[in-house]
C-alpha cells in the first residue's frame, strides 16, 4: 500500500483548509502529493540546510531500515538512488547497507520464532532457551516503555523529543513505543488497557507489558536520561562495529574505505560527546 503525503499550511487541516480556499484550491494541493519517502527526504533537507555528517548517516540509517520492509523492489531501487543523489553519497554504500540491515532482520525473525523453541545442549548445568538479550539495552528500552505509559506529561514530552524507534532493539519494544507514540500524538495520553485490546493475540508484547513498571521511588527524569543515554550510546556503538566490518570487507574502493574511516570517526566523536553529557548532566 502505497502512502501519500499532502502538506497542508500550518494550523490547517481539511475542512478549515476547503472552508478557507474552497475545493478546487484543496484539489490542486491534492495534485502536488508526494510519496512519504520523497517527503521525509525532502523534508530533511529543509529542516536541516547545513546537517553535519552524522545528522545524514542517522536519518540514512532510519530510511533504509524503512525500505527493509518494502515489497517492491524496483521502487526501493528507484528510492536508493534517489537517496544517494540527495546525500551525494555512493550509491552502492547505500546497497551494500540495506542488504546488512535485511540479513539482520531476517537473524532477528529467526531468533524470535526460536524463543519457543527447546534448544539442546550438551552442558546439563545449562537450561536456557531462545536468543541472547543485550541485558542494559533491553532494561533501557523497557525503561522508556514504562516511563511513557506513566504518563507523567513532563517526562513523556522529554522521552517523545529524545527518542526515536530506531533506538529500539528489541522488535516487539518497538512496536509497542510506537502504538505507545500514536496514542500520545492522538489522545495526549497511552492507556495500558488499550494497548492490551490492540495486542489481545500477541502474548509476548502483553508479557513484556506486565513487565514495564515503574518503581515510585525512582527519580523519573534521572531515570528517562539514563535510559536515553543507554539507547543512544548502544545505538552508536552497534552502528561504529558494522562501519568496523564493512572497513574489513571493503577491498577495492578507496573511496569506500575513506566515506567509512570518516563516518567511523564522526560517530566516536558523537559517542564521546554523548558521554561527556551524560556525566555532566548527573552533577545537576
Amino acid at each position: 500500500l502505497d502512502a501519500y503525503i499532502c502538506a497542508l499550511p500550518a494550523g490547517e487541516d481539511p475542512d478549515s483548509f476547503v472552508s478557507q480556499n474552497g475545493i478546487k484550491r484543496f484539489r490542486e494541493l491534492l495534485n502536488q502529493q508526494t510519496l512519504a519517502m520523497d517527503f521525509r527526504i525532502e523534508k530533511f533537507f529543509k529542516d536541516n540546510p547545513s546537517a553535519s555528517m552524522t545528522e545524514k548517516d542517522s536519518f540514512i540509517e532510519e530510511a533504509l531500515d524503512q525500505l527493509v520492509d518494502y515489497k517492491n523492489q524496483i521502487k526501493v531501487g528507484l528510492y536508493v538512488h534517489h537517496l544517494a543523489e540527495r546525500m551525494q553519497i555512493h550509491e552502492q554504500l547505500l546497497i551494500d547497507q540495506l542488504n546488512r540491515l535485511r540479513k539482520q532482520r531476517r537473524r532477528w525473525n529467526k531468533s524470535q520464532s526460536s524463543v519457543t523453541q527447546p534448544v539442546k545442549s550438551k552442558n546439563k548445568k545449562s537450561d536456557k532457551t531462545g536468543p541472547l538479550i543485550h541485558t542494559g539495552q533491553y532494561k533501557a528500552e523497557l525503561g522508556v516503555i514504562a516511563l511513557l505509559l506513566d504518563n507523567e506529561k513532563s517526562i513523556v514530552n522529554y522521552l517523545l523529543e529524545n527518542t526515536h524507534q530506531n533506538l529500539f532493539e528489541n522488535q516487539l519494544l518497538r512496536e509497542i513505543y510506537d502504538f505507545i507514540v500514536h496514542e500520545q500524538e492522538d489522545k495526549g495520553s497511552a492507556d495500558v488497557g488499550d494497548i492490551l485490546d490492540a495486542f489481545n493475540d500477541k502474548h509476548d508484547i502483553q508479557a513484556l507489558l506486565s513487565k514495564a513498571v515503574i518503581d515510585d521511588s525512582f527519580d523519573h527524569q534521572k531515570y528517562a536520561r539514563d535510559c536515553i543515554f543507554q539507547l543512544k550510546k548502544w545505538r552508536l556503538e552497534t552502528r561504529a562495529k558494522e562501519i568496523s566490518e564493512l572497513l574489513k570487507e571493503e577491498v577495492a574502493s578507496a573511496d569506500s574505505i575513506l566515506h567509512y574511516n570518516q563516518q567511523l570517526q564522526e560517530i566516536r566523536k558523537s559517542i564521546n560527546l554523548l558521554v561527556r553529557e551524560h556525566q555532566y548532566s548527573k552533577k545537576l
